[in-house]
Order: structure tokens, then C-alpha cells, then sequence
């Protein structure tokens, strides 16, 4: 267990409350219900960490995947943008600030005089669709949010995957490299007698030569992927990660055959778009609005003279109310925004079709790519890998009897390792695979709320 300082800035903790505050419950099926549940997870975990004082982080996948959420980088960026989107709801219900207003002639000595306050009311249709463009835009950022945390979790799997495959190979190598040690030994010992060929204490040397090269860029790989788990889980500095022991078993089930309309329902990146979508929409329909006139209201306290005389004793003070129509005459810019609106909403249509038609392909992919390492595994399980020991334990029996050379035993080592080898890199390719399909859904490691 390793016990790092925290580093988050504690202005989180009321994102949960506040976009559920502000979302209209009236609108909101079950799907929709169980997203903003998770994203209310998603965000606590964050609000914890922020006020802890230190964070313990245990090496398991759960632990990475934790400790994850709470520190890095982009999911408190995303949180960010989520804040910021909700001061644009306030900004979009929030008349515009009031005037203070100041004038004086200039032809009888700076009379008449006043002072003045005025208010802008706008279109109250025009504050209805600009706080629909506000809370479309929140609801994006919330499933950017959304869409961080489950990218950071699928990096933290693949990297953990990986880890447990670097720690299983050199595993096996050195169990290998023991075994030739030994022969290596006996095949010495046998040419100096002259039952066994110089051929055969080459091949020994050459075999031991590829297992330690190996071994070193094994290791090597090693320090490069404890870097990059460092750097998503948001600590600067290096940490020797432990290799997993067990092979990594994945939480959330996922059912291939289903995942193409799993994924066009739930990707995160597809949410998003779609509700900038309808931010568009809601700005194009804001901005028509705008062709209709603003009111505004005033007062003034005017100080006024005897235009002939100047004299003191003719000023007089006098409130003055007023209401004002603000009617455009021109509709050039406001046109253009309509029309800038409304390209921009099919621009992002668009981009949402060929969106979903990659990330289509993208789970198609990957549902065919675990189908094939499933199947791989347990061939490699059950058939190869039990049939190339049980051909070994035979060629060292044959090889003690004089049947067999002692370079067929050490092709029939070599045929075992490299099945074995194989057999931990299928299971790796299974495991990235679901985890990338679990990506797609938006899955972020913890039970979907019901």
C-alpha cells in the first residue's frame, strides 16, 4: 500500500447537488436517471479525495481504478467545465445589469441636469431558449464527464493488463532460464565425455542468450509502463508498481451481442454531441427570438432652471419614469446568428452519424477480437499447452534412453515456453478487448446503480 499526499484543490464537492438541482426531474427517464446516479458517483469519489487529507492507494485494479478517479487531471477538468456550465444557466435567467445613466445640456450652463437608473427586460421567450441553450451545454459537459472517467479507467485496465502479462512472461523466461541453466550444465558435462555434440552446446548458449535479452526488455518495458500508470493515476513522480499475481477479472459483465445498440445508447462521446445538438437548436430558436423588441424601464431625478434667468431659485427637482421599446431595424447580424446556429447543428449532426458509424465499427472490432482470443485461450488451456508438456516429459525420457538428441528436447522446451507465452498474451488480448468494449458503454468499474 502506498500513502501519497493529496493534491486536488477542494472545490468540488458541490457539483453532485447542484446539476441534480438544476435538472428538470419531469424530463428524465429511467435511463437518464441511472447516467446522472453514476455521474453523482463519479463526482463524490472526487469530493472525498479533495478533502482528505492523504490517499492511500492499494495495488489491485480496484485500488488503481479509485485512486484514478479521484486524481486525475481530466476528470477534474471535465469537473471544471461542469461548474462553469452552470454559471452560464445563471447567466441565461439573469437580466442584464442594470444602467446608471448621467446627462446635462450644454447650451445654458450645463441645465438641464439629471441622473437615472434603467432596466432591460428581455423577451421572456428569448430567457426560455437561452436557458435551454445553458442546460443542453451543462448536460454535455456532464457526459464529457462522463466520457473522462470511463477513458481513464479503461487506460488504467490496459496498463494493468499489460502489467500482468510483463510479470507472467518473465515469470516463465526465468523458469526457463533455470531449466537450460541445468541442461546447459549437463550437455557440458556429456560433450566432455563425447556423448553429446558441439552443435548442441551452441544451441544451449544461443537459447540462454534470447531468454536474458528478453528478460532485460521485459524489464525495461516494465519501468516505461509504471510511468504511464503513474501518470493517469495523477502522481508526478515514479512508483514501482508490484506485478498482479492472479489473472484481472473484470466486474461489469458485458454481453457482445448486444453491444452495437449498447453502444449507440450509452457511449458518452454520442451523448454529448447529441446534446450539443440540441444546444444549437436552442440557439438558433434564441436567436430568432431576438427579432422581437426589448422593453426597458427608467427612472430619472432631474435638476432643472429658468432657461433665461439661471437663477437658483427657479430649479426645480422632478422624477421622471420612462419605458423605452428597442425595435431592430436592421437584421443582418441577427440573421447571421440564426443561420451560423443552424449550420452548426447540422455540422454536429453530421459528425454524430460518422461518430457512431466509427465507434460501430470500432465495438464490431472488438466483439470479433475477444471472440477470437477467447477461443485461442482455451484452446491453448486445454489442448496445446497440456499436449507440449506431456511431449516434453516424453523427449526427456526418450533423451535419458539414448532414443531422442538432446536438441530435439530442447525444441520441445522451446515449443512449451513459447505456448505458454502465447497462452498469458491471448488472455491479455481478451481482457483489453472487453475492457475496450466496456470503454464504449461509458463503464467506469463500479456497479451501474439500479
Amino acid at each position: 500500500m502506498l500513502i501519497l499526499p493529496e493534491k486536488a484543490a477542494g472545490y468540488y464537492c458541490d457539483i453532485g447537488n447542484e446539476y441534480l438541482n438544476q435538472r428538470n426531474e419531469t424530463l428524465m427517464n429511467v435511463d437518464e436517471i441511472r447516467f446522472y446516479k453514476m455521474l453523482l458517483i463519479i463526482v463524490l469519489i472526487i469530493s472525498f479525495s479533495v478533502y482528505s487529507q492523504k490517499k492511500e492507494i492499494t495495488f489491485t485494479l480496484d485500488g488503481y481504478i479509485d485512486y484514478a478517479l479521484s486524481h486525475n487531471p481530466s476528470i477534474h477538468a471535465a469537473g471544471s467545465s461542469i461548474k462553469a456550465s452552470m454559471q452560464e444557466i445563471r447567466l441565461a435567467t439573469a437580466l442584464p445589469d442594470p444602467m446608471i445613466m448621467g446627462r446635462a445640456g450644454i447650451d445654458n450652463g450645463l441645465m438641464p441636469a439629471s441622473i437615472g437608473v434603467s432596466q432591460m427586460i428581455m423577451q421572456p421567450v428569448t430567457i426560455a431558449f437561452e436557458k435551454k441553450y445553458a442546460k443542453y451545454k451543462k448536460e454535455a459537459e456532464e457526459a464529457r464527464l462522463y466520457q473522462a472517467a470511463s477513458d481513464v479507467v479503461y487506460r488504467v485496465r490496459s496498463i494493468y493488463f499489460i502489467l500482468y502479462e510483463t510479470g507472467q512472461l518473465i515469470k516463465i523466461k526465468n523458469q526457463n532460464l533455470a531449466l537450460l541453466r541445468q541442461y546447459e550444465e549437463l550437455t557440458k558435462t556429456a560433450y566432455a565425455n563425447g556423448t553429446a555434440a558441439q552443435s548442441s552446446l551452441i544451441k544451449v548458449g544461443l537459447e540462454i542468450s534470447r531468454l536474458e535479452d528478453g528478460i532485460r526488455s521485459d524489464e525495461l518495458k516494465t519501468v516505461t509502463l509504471h510511468q504511464e500508470l503513474a501518470a493517469v493515476l495523477g502522481i508526478n513522480e515514479y512508483v514501482k508498481f508490484p506485478f498482479p499475481e492472479s489473472k484481472p477479472l473484470l466486474k461489469n459483465a458485458i454481453q457482445p451481442d448486444s453491444i452495437v445498440l449498447l453502444v449507440q445508447n450509452k457511449y458518452p462521446g454520442l451523448n454529448a454531441m447529441r446534446k450539443e445538438i440540441l444546444s444549437e437548436k436552442a440557439m438558433q430558436a434564441s436567436a430568432k427570438s431576438r427579432f422581437l423588441p426589448d422593453i426597458s424601464f427608467g427612472i430619472e431625478y432631474m435638476k432643472s432652471s429658468d432657461a433665461i434667468t439661471g437663477s437658483a431659485a427657479d430649479e426645480t427637482w422632478m422624477l421622471s419614469p420612462s419605458v423605452s421599446l428597442s425595435i431592430p431595424v436592421w437584421f443582418g447580424k441577427k440573421a447571421a446568428l440564426v443561420q451560423k446556429a443552424g449550420f452548426n447543428a447540422m455540422k454536429m449532426e453530421q459528425q454524430t452519424n460518422n461518430m457512431q458509424n466509427m465507434i460501430v465499427a470500432q465495438a464490431v472490432m472488438f466483439k470479433n477480437e475477444l471472440h477470437d482470443a477467447q477461443l485461442k485461450e482455451k484452446l491453448l488451456s486445454e489442448v496445446l499447452v497440456p499436449q507440449a508438456r506431456q511431449m516434453l516429459v516424453l523427449m526427456e525420457n526418450e533423451y535419458r534412453t539414448g532414443i531422442s538428441r538432446s536438441l530435439d528436447v530442447l525444441d520441445g522446451q522451446r515449443m512449451l515456453f513459447d505456448l505458454e507465452m502465447e497462452k498469458i498474451m491471448e488472455q491479455t488480448r481478451a481482457l483489453n478487448a472487453e475492457a475496450a468494449l466496456l470503454q464504449l458503454v461509458g463503464d467506469t468499474g463500479m456497479a451501474e446503480p439500479q
